[in-house]
């Protein structure tokens, strides 16, 4: 026979050999009672949705491993269904990360609203937007601003809390300083006033509605300070502070005053690069930016 037939054959006989002695093979599953589980082939959804592939055909359940199936919808009824019959390890792992899932809630909200359970259940009821958590807690996905003001429209009399759950005090603008150019003004400037004031310590102090204020307000700055301050306060200038905070600290700030409030001057502050409120009754000493 000649070698290029015998070449064929041969061929031949080995592509029927892989046929019929080496068929494909078959997939499997054998679940173990220490929480793995052997596969052979391609992995179940259940097993690939309940369990980690550890080592090559090697797949272990653990507690957040069935947690991530039942995060993604799984049952716990389906999974051992699916799984067919399994080992008791694994049906008490299974049962018991059930029993616990779900127990904590996560919902997203903007803000809470707090009443007595009559006042709650009415605003529920009343009022759109409104989902009762609990007889006495509501939740909403609007801000918290926009809660105030739909409940004050609606007749109730609400107040803001802070995140820690203290009550925040609204301070309503009562002065906004407008900038007057200085053709219409006969006031001096704070420099041109600080200097004035230490060559002619005597010069009268011209008065106005914002020196009037603070004199009401800081029963400690002498006049001229006072009339630093307020020229500063309605030109919108920089000046040098004196400040004792409420816990008795005393620090030494360049300012901007921005608003005049009762009790409080709103300003930006140099030290901090920020918007800042200072008592009005704690500024200690006024003198004029260099």
């Amino acid at each position: 026979m000649a070698a290029d037939t015998l070449t064929e054959l041969g061929e031949f006989l080995i592509g029927r050999l892989d046929e019929v002695v080496l068929p494909e093979p078959a997939d499997g599953v054998i679940i173990q009672s220490d929480l793995t589980a052997v596969v052979t082939g391609k992995a179940p959804a259940a097993i690939a949705a309940a369990a980690v592939r550890e080592a090559g055909a090697v797949w272990r359940f653990t507690a957040a491993s069935v947690r991530s199936a039942l995060d993604a919808g799984w049952l716990a009824a389906d999974l051992l269904r699916e799984l067919g019959p399994v080992p008791q390890p694994l049906e008490y792992l299974i049962n018991d990360v059930d029993r616990r899932h779900g127990h904590v809630r996560v919902r997203e909200v903007r803000c809470c609203v707090t009443a007595d359970e009559a006042t709650a259940a009415e605003i529920a009821h009343r009022l759109p937007g409104f989902t009762l958590l609990a007889p006495t807690v509501l939740s909403s996905s609007d801000s918290p601003a926009n809660v105030l003001a739909l409940l004050r429209k609606a007749g109730y009399a609400p107040i803001g809390e802070s995140p820690a759950g203290a009550v925040v005090v609204e301070r309503k603008a009562e002065h906004r300083a407008v900038p007057t150019a200085p053709a219409d003004r006969d006031t001096l400037g704070a420099d041109e006033l600080a200097a004035r004031l230490v060559a002619e310590p005597h010069v009268p102090i011209e008065g106005g509605p914002t020196f009037d204020r603070l004199t009401r307000q800081n029963r400690t700055l002498s006049q001229v300070e006072l009339a630093l301050l307020a020229d500063a306060i309605d030109r919108e200038g920089d000046v040098v502070i004196g400040y004792r905070d409420r816990t008795g600290n005393r620090t030494v700030r360049r300012i901007r005053p921005e608003q005049l409030l009762t009790g409080w001057l709103d300003s930006w502050c140099y030290l901090r690069e920020d918007e800042r409120e200072f008592a009005v009754a704690n500024i200690e000493s006024v003198e004029a930016a260099r």
